[in-house]
């Protein structure tokens, strides 16, 4: 089988249609991601929702996200945060439409809205003792009473 180099009746509008074809290839790609990228934040919502089924307490998942939230940065100068992949700089690029998951404040909002949860905020869990010092918030004790 042999076929002739050449300007053919058949090869003439190859380039367009190869261009065309890579255009759409390209297209479809970054489509797939983003929707790669939407699945997973909604798995993270769905995750959150069965964390609250199991637990039967949504303010406990409201209280592990306020944890997670207040350790989760790292300080850096935004030239640098522009590499990481999860601390970018707030404002930068197309806020969350290429995150993996949802951001926590979302999170908290769904498990309130949708799960009756309450949040108390970041300093919730702990209730004002004397200055300088912060005492949990329990009303039970280990020590008996009589």
């Amino acid at each position: 089988f042999y076929v002739r180099p050449g300007r053919g009746k058949d090869n003439k509008n190859a380039g367009p249609l190869i261009l065309i074809g890579l255009a759409i290839a390209a297209v479809g790609t970054v489509l797939a991601v983003l929707i790669r990228l939407s699945l997973s934040r909604t798995r993270e919502y769905v995750a959150d929702a069965g964390a609250v089924e199991l637990t039967k307490n949504p303010d406990a998942m409201i209280s592990a996200l306020r944890k997670i939230d207040g350790h989760s940065t790292l300080e850096a100068p935004d030239e640098v945060r522009g590499m990481f992949l999860d601390n970018q700089a707030k404002g930068s690029g197309l806020d969350g439409l290429f995150s993996t998951h949802p951001p926590i404040e979302k999170r908290i909002a769904a498990l309130i809205q949708f799960a009756g949860g309450i949040d108390n905020g970041p300093w919730g869990d702990l209730e004002a003792g004397p200055v300088g010092t912060a005492v949990p918030m329990t009303t039970s004790t280990s020590v008996p009473t009589t």
